[in-house]
């Protein structure tokens, strides 16, 4: 139950779950396509070694669009190139569509979008 001052709530079951621990400087496998990126530890952060290749590959002239399919370009339109750079992102599509800092957006669970504070912190330990 919850209280306030207002009176109580009906009963409700809540669960919750956490995510395996990470430990950085390990693989991890993207459930969503079985891909596998290593990860690194950077001062204290813990950043995806590679970029991300994750989504539907659709051709560079059409934009990605909020269609709840996860798209992206691959350099040059080639399939290929996306397994050697990581997929291309429209801003939007990267972060689902959501605009507050820090969302999961594309990225594997455990992961999230980079803030400002955060590629500031990282710029700082290597050097500025």
């Amino acid at each position: 139950w919850a209280y306030h001052g207002c009176g109580h709530s009906d009963v409700t079951i809540l669960e919750e779950s956490t995510l395996d621990c990470l430990l950085c400087g390990t693989q991890i496998t993207d459930e969503r396509d079985g891909q596998i990126y290593a990860t690194l530890l950077i001062g204290w952060q813990c950043w995806m070694a590679r970029n991300l290749n994750f989504g539907l590959r659709i051709n560079g002239a059409f934009e990605q669009t909020d269609d709840q399919i996860e798209e992206k370009y691959c350099y040059l339109n080639l399939e290929s190139n996306c397994g050697i750079y990581g997929g291309l992102y429209q801003w939007d599509e990267l972060m689902q569509y959501v605009t507050n800092e820090g969302a999961q957006g594309l990225c594997p669970p455990g992961f999230h979008i980079p803030t400002d504070a955060e590629y500031t912190t990282l710029n700082t330990f290597l050097g500025g």
